[in-house]
C-alpha cells in the first residue's frame, strides 16, 4: 500500500546543467527527427505537455537513471533543456498533468524507486514538480506518495467522481492500483483495485483504467458510476508474452509487450476487449504505444511505437469494408489495413514514446531509451504544406 508525504523544497541545480540544442535534424523518408536532448545514462520515460503556459506549445520531460528529471521546451524548433530535479533512485515513467489546480500549467509526476536501481527492486516513489508559486524560481519538488515495491506506470485525469479535479493513478509490483487525491490537509493514497501481476504501463479510458502486467494480462479496470462505490475488474485478456506499454482512444486500446507485437483491440461498452488488430510485429520487445494525429495523409490519428530495435514506427490504420453477411460478428467494428512506415532510428534501445505539440514543429512523437538522448519526429511530407 502507498503512503504520501509532504516535504517540499526547490530542486535548485549549478547552470551547467542547462544546453540548447540548435535546429538540426536528420531526414527519413518524409519524417525528421531532432535531438532535443544528449545525456550521458540511459532514459526509461518521457512526457509532454503544457507545464509553462507562458510559453508555446508543450513542454517535453524525460526521466531515467541517477533520478534524473530532464526539462526541455521547444522555440521556433530549437530545444532548451535542463535537469531539474535529481531524486537519487531510478526513475522509471513519467506524466504530466494539472495535479493543482491552484497553479497555472501542468504539473510533473515522476515514479520509480526510492533509491538505487530498478533491478534491486527496493521502495517505489512518486514524485510531484510543480512549477514555484512565482512562476520564476524553477521547481519545487515533493515525494507525493511510497510504496514498499517500486512505481512502474503513472496515469493523470479526472479518474474520480467523488473529487473535483485531476486524480493521480499509480501501479507497479505491489500488484495494486492507487489513486492519490488532494484534499484540504494533503495528499491521501487509497488502493483502488487488485492487480493479477506486476504492472509496467496504464492508460486512462472514458470508463476507467487499462493496466498492461508483466503476465500477459491486458486488465480493464471500471470506474464507479457514484461517489462511494468501488472499482472493480470488468475484463481480462491474457497474451503469452509479458506487456508493458498501453495507449487508448475513444472504444480502442493499443498494447504492446515483450512478443514484438504491437495491438490494437476495439471495446464495446460492456468493456469487452474485441476484434484483434496486428499493426506492428517484430522479433524484439516493443516499449511505446501512442495515439497520436502526426501523419497529415490520413485523417484522425496513428498509431505508433518504438522500441529494443531502436526504431520508432509509426501505423496508418486505414478502414476495410468488408460485407456483413461475410463477418456477421463485425456489426459495429471496422476493419483496418495496416500502413507502417519506420520514421526514425536511434543507436540504442528505445523504451518509451510519448506525443506532443511544439512551436515550430506541429504534432510530434517523443522517443527516450538507452541512448541518453530525447528524439522528437515528425512529418514533413512534400505535399504538406508547413
Amino acid at each position: 500500500m502507498l503512503r504520501t508525504r509532504t516535504a517540499f523544497f526547490v530542486a535548485a541545480l549549478a547552470s551547467a546543467c542547462h544546453s540548447t540544442t540548435g535546429p538540426t535534424y536528420v531526414d527519413r523518408d518524409g519524417w525528421r527527427t531532432h535531438e532535443a536532448f544528449a545525456g550521458e545514462v540511459r532514459l526509461s520515460g518521457v512526457a509532454c505537455g503544457d507545464i509553462d503556459p507562458r510559453s508555446p506549445g508543450d513542454e517535453l520531460v524525460a526521466v531515467g537513471e541517477l533520478g534524473r528529471i530532464t526539462y526541455a521546451r521547444c522555440v521556433g524548433g530549437a530545444f532548451e533543456s535542463e535537469v531539474i530535479a535529481e531524486t537519487g533512485g531510478e526513475l522509471l515513467q513519467v506524466a504530466v498533468g494539472d495535479v493543482d489546480r491552484e497553479r497555472p500549467g501542468a504539473e510533473i509526476v515522476a515514479v520509480g524507486v526510492l533509491t538505487g536501481t530498478e533491478e534491486e527492486l527496493g521502495e517505489g516513489a512518486a514524485w510531484l514538480l510543480r512549477r514555484s508559486a512565482d512562476g520564476a524560481g524553477g521547481f519545487e519538488r515533493e515525494v507525493l506518495a511510497q510504496s514498499p515495491a517500486l512505481i512502474h506506470a503513472v496515469v493523470i485525469g479526472d479518474l474520480d467522481p467523488a473529487t473535483p479535479g485531476n486524480e493521480v493513478a499509480l501501479a507497479g509490483f505491489t500488484r495494486e492500483v492507487t489513486l492519490v487525491t488532494r484534499t484540504p490537509e494533503g495528499f491521501a493514497a487509497r488502493v483502488i483495485a487488485k492487480l493479477p501481476a506486476n504492472a509496467k504501463g496504464m492508460a486512462a479510458t472514458a470508463r476507467g483504467l487499462v493496466v498492461a502486467c508483466d503476465n500477459g494480462a491486458l486488465v480493464w479496470l471500471a470506474r464507479p458510476s457514484e461517489a462511494g462505490a468501488e472499482w472493480n475488474t470488468a475484463r481480462v485478456w491474457r497474451g503469452e508474452a509479458p506487456l508493458a506499454r498501453v495507449a487508448t482512444r475513444p472504444d480502442e486500446v493499443l498494447v504492446c509487450g515483450n512478443d514484438g507485437v504491437l495491438r490494437l483491440f476495439q471495446t464495446k461498452s460492456d468493456e469487452a476487449f474485441e476484434r484483434e488488430t496486428r499493426c506492428v510485429a517484430l522479433d524484439d520487445r516493443l516499449r511505446g504505444a501512442v495515439f497520436a494525429d502526426v501523419d497529415p495523409r490520413s485523417p484522425g490519428t496513428e498509431a505508433a511505437t518504438a522500441g529494443y530495435d531502436g526504431t520508432v514506427r509509426v501505423v496508418r490504420l486505414e478502414p476495410w469494408p468488408v460485407a456483413a453477411d461475410l463477418v456477421p460478428a463485425s456489426a459495429g467494428l471496422v476493419n483496418y489495413r495496416v500502413i507502417e512506415d519506420i520514421a526514425a532510428e536511434d543507436t540504442a534501445k528505445l523504451h518509451h514514446l510519448a506525443s506532443g505539440r511544439f512551436d515550430g514543429l506541429g504534432t510530434c512523437l517523443v522517443s527516450a531509451g538507452y541512448s541518453g538522448r530525447v528524439l522528437v519526429v515528425h512529418r514533413i511530407a512534400a505535399d504538406v504544406a508547413r
